[in-house]
């Protein structure tokens, strides 16, 4: 369960839309190498990338970043930009430019991408003078904004994740199972569109013995909407959780599991 993909794709991001210094990423870099003594070696050469350089920062994050860009991410993102708005640091022009970026380049559900045209449009007809009044629009803007506050200090704490035990292996198995056959099923994928994808991670101490499982929010939304009220026994977020945790259920494959194959997902673990 590892912290560093989430953080290193919204810096990734964050470059390529002028969020960030160069900077912030290579003392992000120094701190991890400080701070963490299984710091992967890619943090290593991301530490000794030139600031100035934001193609090769980017390039250098790559290996650490996500393949795809979460909309726990695409929440950051839109975090930051609503804070420097209120700072001053960008004014309502740009964001608007920004925010019309931010719709080409993350991942974005349906409802973002057309909140995010909608005010764009509106911007742009208000500026002509055509119809509108700007100091509404953004009022409507910074309101918009505000739905996203803490976004990115989640993303930095880590992912939740809300610990479930059993004391058989057979029985956590019959509950991945059983969520994978949900997550598979068009009721399973409607419930959770605007989710990040379940994800169920799990430590054992052997095919027979008792399974911790470790649930993020969609997994668990997903248990509960699918399910009778799910056990939880706790949550750990970021460096809190396991790091020797496998993975058993990833929602982006969406692949319904038999028992037998559930159990030889928890068997590696």
């Amino acid at each position: 369960m590892d912290s560093y993909p989430p953080r290193a794709t919204f810096y990734r991001a964050a470059l390529l839309l002028g969020l960030v210094p160069g900077e912030t990423v290579v003392v992000w870099a120094e701190s991890l190498i400080e701070n963490d003594p299984q710091a992967p070696p890619a943090i290593f050469d991301l530490a000794l990338t030139s600031p100035r350089d934001l193609t090769a920062l980017r390039n250098a994050l790559q290996p650490l970043a996500d393949k795809t860009k979460s909309a726990a991410v695409t929440r950051a993102i839109l975090d930051r930009i609503g804070r420097q708005l209120e700072a001053g640091q960008r004014n309502l022009k740009d964001t608007v430019t920004v925010l019309s970026q931010v719709g080409r380049a993350l991942t974005v559900s349906p409802a973002v991408f057309s909140d995010i045209d909608t005010l764009q449009d509106d911007f742009m007809l208000a500026s002509a003078g055509v119809v509108g009044f700007l100091p509404e629009i953004e009022g409507r803007i910074r309101a918009w904004l505000a739905q996203f506050a803490g976004a990115e200090e989640a993303l930095v704490t880590g992912t939740a994740y809300y610990i479930v035990r059993y004391d058989r292996a057979v029985e956590a198995a019959a509950f991945v199972a059983a969520l994978s056959r949900f997550l598979d099923s068009p009721l399973g994928g409607a419930a959770l569109a605007a989710l990040d994808p379940a994800e169920v991670w799990a430590t054992s101490t052997g095919r027979c013995e008792a399974t911790t499982l470790y649930l993020n929010q969609a997994a668990l939304e997903a248990a509960a909407t699918a399910f009778a009220p799910v056990p939880v026994a706790g949550m750990c977020r970021g460096e809190a959780c396991p790091r020797d945790a496998i993975m058993v259920l990833d929602g982006r494959a969406r692949t319904a599991m038999g028992l037998t194959d559930a159990e030889r997902s928890l068997t590696r673990s």
